[in-house]
């Protein structure tokens, strides 16, 4: 069960998707289609190849729009926990050249969550 943390600016809309807007590379790669434009999907479970069990169906969990200088991608998450202020802590040493990251926060319930970076995702 990783929590993840995002900047609400990036999120430009959050919504469900159905299998038959996906499109499935040889390769691997994903695409989603939206109102005719394609993104493409990022999944944090193999981004970061989280051995924990993370959502697959994508009728199960939610896109979000990300948008980083004039370049859009869209990540699934399995859910979405809500919006909260958060203090930025950085990451310790032994994690700190993670492709995507930025820091780490302590949530309301004392838990650890990883903050993305999107610049990183997208780039």
């Amino acid at each position: 069960n990783s929590s993840f943390v995002l900047e609400t600016a990036v999120i430009k809309e959050f919504f469900s998707v159905t299998e038959d807007m996906m499109i499935h590379e040889p390769n691997g790669e994903e695409y989603v289609m939206i109102r005719g434009e394609c993104f493409p999907v990022i999944r944090l479970g193999r981004w970061y190849d989280l051995k924990e069990e993370y959502q697959e169906s994508v009728e199960k969990g939610m896109m979000l729009i990300l948008e980083v200088e004039d370049k859009k991608v869209c990540l699934f998450v399995d859910r979405l926990i809500g919006e909260q202020e958060i203090v930025v802590k950085p990451i310790p040493s032994y994690i700190k050249k993670v492709k995507g990251l930025s820091g780490c926060t302590q949530l309301g319930d004392g838990s650890i969550a990883l903050i993305l970076d999107p610049g990183g995702l997208i780039a």
